[in-house]
């Protein structure tokens, strides 16, 4: 596989373990969900050699600041992949992660 296509493949790989783990710590800000506030909160992230998350930061906001701090918050919980050491193999890499808040009518 072409080295390109290899570092597509991993970050790919990366983005969906993060969603998976994401998707058990996230929770619907009861505020945001009272004034049907959505929108896609862009976090910026290290995942470093180890499997840490670092430098975890909003990259673009969803408009609003309790949505944007309950995708940190979440993600801080999430705290590392153990996987990525592996995956990795010795070497950090830059993501972008959107955190989707939609809410679903019954």
């Amino acid at each position: 596989m072409p080295a390109a296509e290899a570092e597509t493949a991993l970050r790919n790989q990366l983005l969906g373990e993060l969603q998976t783990r994401l998707s058990h710590y996230l929770t619907y800000p009861p505020l945001a969900r009272q004034r049907g506030w959505e929108g896609t909160v862009l976090l910026e992230l290290r995942i470093a050699s180890d499997g840490q998350l670092d430098k975890v930061r909003v990259e673009r906001s969803s408009g609003y600041a309790v949505l944007d701090h309950s995708a940190l918050n979440s993600l801080s919980r999430l705290g590392y992949l153990a996987e990525a050491s592996l995956w990795l193999n010795g070497r950090g890499m830059d993501m972008q992660l959107p955190v989707i808040y939609r809410l679903v009518e019954n």
